[in-house]
Order: structure tokens, then sequence, then C-alpha cells
């Protein structure tokens, strides 16, 4: 499905859950929040109904579409993006910012306990310039590079 075409987004904005029907409303409020110096974004969507089976088993009457995580802290980011399968996608950083310090990199780790690499580590300016462009395609960006984590 198109980013654009699902009925209902769910946005995780630092400890805040919203959710949102309209995609336009989706990037006002992405944008509003990458104007902060820190903080973290999920970006997940209804990707429509399971069968009975799937509802009465496992409970939940939708499929969930994780789309993207990023974190930034002292104008150093971090981005994950995710595929169908959820599995992951993380951008390696075409070049590396300025603060790199464990305590920095240990606030963009994405709950881990450890510091996160810093292969893994970018500019919150080149970050938003990706997650924009995300936003506008519905591809992740194809000039980056990205491991694949399962």
């Amino acid at each position: 499905m198109n980013i654009r075409e699902h009925p209902r987004y769910f946005l995780k904005v630092g400890d805040e859950d919203h959710s949102i029907e309209c995609f336009d409303d989706v990037i006002a409020k992405i944008e509003s929040v990458l104007a902060g110096s820190s903080g973290s974004i999920h970006l997940c969507a209804d990707d429509g109904f399971r069968p009975k089976w799937q509802q009465f088993i496992f409970g939940a009457k939708i499929y969930i579409r994780s789309y993207f995580m990023i974190e930034w802290a002292n104008n150093t980011c971090a981005l994950i993006f995710h595929d169908h399968s959820d599995s992951e996608y993380r951008v390696l950083s075409p070049s590396e910012p300025e603060d790199l310090s464990v305590n920095t990199r240990t606030k963009i780790s994405f709950g881990e306990p450890e510091a996160l690499d810093r292969k893994y580590c970018m500019t919150k300016e080149m970050s938003a310039k990706v997650v924009r462009e995300f936003l506008e395609l519905g591809v992740r960006p194809e000039w980056l590079e990205y491991e694949f984590v399962k």
C-alpha cells in the first residue's frame, strides 16, 4: 500500500502516541517535532483488517505497518527504516557529525543499553533531508547505504 493511502497513521513522538488520519497532518507533525533539539519519532500505519482467525489468535484487529524510527540529540541522529516484513534497514552515515560522544550515542540508541555504533550516526540536517524525501516518495532513498538487520 502506498504510504499516502492508509486510513490511519500512528506516530510515537517520545513517550506520546498520536493517531492521525490525514497524511499531510502526519508530515506537519513530523516537521514540527524535528525542529526540537532532541527527540524520537516512530511512524506506523493501519495496514488493513486481519482475517477473523488472526484476530482470534493474536487479538489484534488490524495489521500495523512500521515505516521508520528516528532519534536525535545534540545534532546527531540515527535512522532505521522498516520494510513490509518489519525487517530493519539501518542507515549508514555518509559522513559523521561533530558530536559523537558516548553520551550522545547512548541517547540515540533506540532503547539499547549500549551507545550506538558510530557508523549509524549522521547529522540531524542530513537525517531530516532523508525523512522528507521518504515522506515525499514513499521509498527509502537510493543514494544512501543501509545495513540489513532481520
